[in-house]
């Protein structure tokens, strides 16, 4: 969750470091009006050029200097409409990411005499192309701009050197553009002409830059710089050589090199990089040896250090701790690293100065190591097998340093939860409890909770919380200073949502998340300004293909066994006769056992039965399985198990990985993994599993698998031609590695919604070879937009028969060029809940009659 330098990190200095400085509990905005000199944040909410109305009308206005707009799919339209009102306050911070801005909204921001007194500007994930940063860099109103935004624009080489106008900027990102060598070289020409005097952090993550974009960059005239950001690059050890073979290695303070191919020659060749006080090298191949060779160079600055999601083990996790530098770190993240509970407090014991740790994902369970970390103030333990005493003992030791706390996936319950709320924690602003099993009890075991006055952010996701809960925590009075609430993927209907959204106790949040909860169609109203609620519209699918309604062609699917159901009877001898019988008998090959209520004796006495080897299908989805219910899987499955559904049985990676390694489970063809507790220790795994080269269907959803997670997904040899990537976190980035490897031209169905994907994911699916024979493509819940939309419909998809895009950001345009485009084979297509003109809408019925949903 710490990452150190990169992307969460730097990227989020580069843009937020100006609109954090300026908030304070004075000047936060509240519900219904902004306060004097406010940052105005009303992200997130998509309500397209509405969101300009509400705005306008708010008391306050004029004084508002900080306004964060992102997310809310203005397009140019509602960009004009901005400028257009006489009321735009005279500000100093405009956030415009993500909101579906051509080159013409850029161009009309940059005409815009209002905005010169603008020191950041972020128009970030907007396809505002070359033509869009060249208006912007030429503006004579922009040229106070300092802190500059410019993520994912769609900039190429040839609109590289435009960027060089901007003579003043001292924070640049540039992340996830398509400059290539050639981009970066081009960049760093233009800026040998006009040197940017004031530049001190620069990001080019995810821009391919490759050896030659190093060259270029170690030769760059920018003396000022401090911080860089080379994540994604392509580097390798050629490229870290070629970055360090100049003066401008040695000046850095700040250098991330994630997910950049280093191995442990990579990193020793970083012996340059003497000054740096925060380095990042998450997803990477450094083992102990790479450690010892960071090491072996003097690094008296060295204060925070990001090695997640590298091999590191218990062997290096020691050489952290023995390193001369690691007694004066503050910061560390090892997520996802192997480490072992040895090998935590070896580290602890070296870094006993540590004020950020992130051991997410990792097989630890013992926490009191960290007791001596007095100055803790920052902690991340997702995805470990900590127990709720556990963390509950910790925090009661660390009560007074603790401000964030990140916890997700513990399955603590709702004793766990109660024990938490009782600990007094002044000063924590950051809770994630997601994953935790706390069902209603637990959701009022929180909305008890009256010792975290400073607490501003919650989450609260995968938690089976239904109304009743959520109407507890509407009345909760102990958390007034809440900004945001996360309640993702939970159970509540439209009372719950309506109790939250108009919730008076909650007077100071902003921002509330229901996505993926049954909640029907407008059942929540608009919430007071400028509270945003973000739900889905509509009950959620289930993990398979959605049932379409009368009259429109389904998706392909596979057959069916038929399956013995115990439809929650109790597990009897009388049942358990009627079981064997039927399998005796040959009128079933399957058993759906499904519920909380199984427990192993069950498990056991069915898979002693005798006929239980002609089982070809095995459903214990919701059963608490755990990892003993893992070995008694491993040990006593029938060999010819051709199908295992074991979604949401809390088996965690170690239950993951006993399955994986069980030779009785080799002939599997189809798993579900959904919400299970997997991440990228379990993942491991899967790449080893014995059932690696049969597996036909997988299902991960649900899981935080994480950056690391997903990595080893796209390198694990796993060959499946179903994969349902549902809530799992998936980013463009992972997705595009995912597709990159051999293994992904199998893919004839890919289920990727409910994840935070943007418009780039449509070109990064037009691209992908495997795209010519996919048969069924899910984006629904992404922010797939009009332009996502517009690079989809481009494409080859000559064997796709249904393609869900439900809720997925369109607008007309985009549903216009999906209209248009060419899809021969398609028999299935859901655009419900977008926003459709009438005009639209008859076209799409006259292509495909009731082939599509509206």
């Amino acid at each position: 969750m710490f990452r150190i330098v990169a992307r969460a990190t730097l990227a989020g200095a580069l843009l937020g470091a100006a609109c954090s400085k300026s908030r304070s509990p004075r000047t936060e905005p509240v519900a219904g009006r902004p306060s004097p000199g406010a940052h105005l944040d009303v992200a997130g909410g998509r309500r397209g050029a509405a969101v300009i109305d509400a705005l306008v009308a708010a008391p306050g206005l004029a004084d508002v200097r900080h306004l964060d707009l992102a997310r809310n799919a203005l397009g140019d339209v509602g960009v004009r409409a901005l400028l257009a009102t006489p009321k735009l306050p005279r500000l100093t911070t405009l956030s415009l990411a993500d909101n579906g801005l051509g080159p013409d909204g850029a161009i009309a921001l940059a005409a815009d005499p209002r905005l010169a007194s603008l020191t950041t500007l972020d128009v970030s994930q907007n396809p505002i192309g070359d033509r869009g940063v060249a208006a912007l860099a030429a503006s004579p109103h922009l040229k106070g701009v300092r802190i500059l935004g410019l993520a994912s624009v769609e900039l190429t080489a040839l609109g590289a050197p435009a960027v060089a106008g901007f003579a003043e900027v001292a924070e640049l990102d540039l992340r996830d553009n398509q400059l290539g060598a050639d981009g970066v070289a081009a960049l760093v020409a233009a800026w040998s002409a006009q040197p940017p005097a004031r530049l001190a952090a620069l990001d080019l993550s995810g821009n391919r830059a490759g050896v030659a974009g190093a060259r270029a960059l170690a030769a760059a005239p920018l003396p000022g710089l401090r911080r860089l950001a080379l994540s994604d690059s392509r580097l390798g050890r050629d490229g870290v050589v070629a970055l360090t073979d100049g003066p401008l290695v040695a000046r850095l303070t700040d250098l991330a090199l994630d997910d950049d191919g280093l191995d442990d020659d990579a990193v020793a060749a970083l012996a340059p990089a003497a000054a740096v006080e925060r380095l990042a090298l998450a997803g990477n191949a450094v083992t102990a040896v790479g450690v010892r060779a960071l090491a072996a160079t003097p690094r008296p600055a060295l204060r925070a250090l990001d090695l997640g999601g590298n091999p590191l083990g218990a062997e290096g996790a020691r050489a952290v701790a023995a390193a001369p530098w690691a007694g004066a770190l503050v910061e560390l993240a090892t997520r996802a690293a192997g480490l072992d509970d040895a090998a935590l407090a070896a580290v602890v014991a070296g870094a006993p100065r540590l004020v950020a740790l992130d051991v997410a994902d990792n097989p630890i369970s013992d926490l009191r190591p960290l007791d001596a970390l007095a100055a803790l103030a920052r902690l991340d333990v997702s995805n470990t097998r900590v127990d709720g005493p556990g963390l509950a003992a910790l925090v009661t030791a660390r009560a007074d340093s603790l401000i964030e706390l990140r916890a997700a996936g513990l399955g603590a319950g709702p004793a766990g939860a109660t024990a938490l709320a009782a600990v007094a924690l002044p000063r924590l602003t950051h809770l994630d409890l997601g994953g935790w099993g706390l069902g209603d009890d637990g959701a009022r075991a929180v909305a008890a909770a009256s010792r975290w006055p400073a607490l501003t952010s919650l989450a609260l996701g995968h938690n089976q919380i239904g109304d009743a809960g959520a109407r507890a925590l509407a009345a909760a009075r102990g958390l007034g200073a809440l900004r945001e609430l996360t309640l993702t993927g939970n159970q509540l209907g439209a009372d719950g949502a309506r109790a939250l959204a108009d919730a008076s106790s909650l007077n100071a949040l902003v921002h509330l998340e229901l996505l993926h909860n049954p909640i029907p169609v407008g059942a929540v109203a608009a919430p007071p300004w400028p509270r945003v609620v973000v739900l889905s519209t509509g009950t959620p699918a289930p993990p398979t293909a959605p049932t379409p309604d009368a009259g429109v062609a389904p998706p392909p699917g596979p057959a069916k066994v038929e399956l013995f159901d115990t439809a929650r009877r109790p597990i009897d001898a009388a049942l358990l006769a009627e079981l064997d019988a039927a399998l005796a008998a040959g009128t079933t090959r399957g058993l759906r056992m499904m519920g909380h209520t199984i427990d192993l004796a069950a498990v056991q006495a069915v898979l002693a039965l005798p006929h239980a080897h002609v089982l070809e299908v095995l459903d214990l989805s919701v059963a608490p399985l755990g990892e003993a219910g893992a070995k008694v899987l491993a040990a006593a499955a029938p060999t010819g198990l051709r199908e295992l559904r074991v979604a949401t049985s809390k088996l965690g990676d170690a239950g993951v990985a006993i399955l994986a390694a069980s030779p009785r489970l080799a002939g599997l063809r189809t798993l579900d993994l959904s919400d299970v507790g997997l991440t990228a220790v379990g993942m491991r795994a899967l790449a080893a599993a014995t059932f690696r080269d049969n597996l036909e269907r997988l299902d991960v959803s649900g899981n935080r698998l994480g950056e690391a997670g997903l990595r080893l997904l796209a390198r694990a040899g796993l060959r499946p031609r179903e994969l349902f990537l549902v809530d799992v976190d998936l980013t463009e980035r992972s997705l595009s590695e995912l597709l990159a490897g051999p293994a992904s031209l199998r893919l004839e169905h890919l289920e990727l919604r409910d994840n935070d994907l943007g418009p780039d994911v449509g070109k990064a699916l037009t691209r992908w070879p495997g795209a010519i024979s996919l048969r069924w493509l899910g984006l629904a819940r992404t922010n797939l937009g009009d332009r996502g939309a517009r690079a989809l419909a481009a494409g080859g998809w000559d064997h796709l028969e249904a393609l869900d895009l439900t809720e997925a950001g369109l607008g007309p345009v985009g549903a216009d060029a999906i209209a248009a485009g060419r899809f021969p084979a398609l028999r299935y297509l859901d655009l419900r809940d977008n926003d459709l003109s009438p005009d639209v809408e008859e076209a799409l019925a006259t292509r495909w009659a009731e082939r599509v949903k509206l």
